[in-house]
């Protein structure tokens, strides 16, 4: 089960139109980030509890990067929903 607080800094940015780009951005670098931690590499200026802040999730590097790519392929289909 995977738990999401929509309160988030990430889904204001998400949601507003001049930031959007910035948190898609970020959940992609961010994946990247939480795989590489995950296999005991830490990239530069990496905290893990500032993921679990902007994101609103929690768990390890390896779980958090299992919800980022959930949450970036829901959104990859919300969009293509729309066009």
């Amino acid at each position: 089960m995977i738990y999401i607080d929509i309160s988030a800094p990430f889904w204001g940015d998400l949601l507003n139109k001049d930031t959007t780009m910035n948190a898609l951005w970020n959940i992609m670098v961010s994946i990247n980030d939480c795989k590489t931690y995950a296999k005991g590499i830490k990239p530069q200026d990496f905290v893990l509890e500032d993921l679990q802040f902007y994101f609103g999730i929690k768990g390890n590097a390896s779980q958090m990067a299992e919800q980022l790519e959930f949450i970036y392929i829901i959104l990859n289909q919300k969009a293509n929903e729309k066009s």
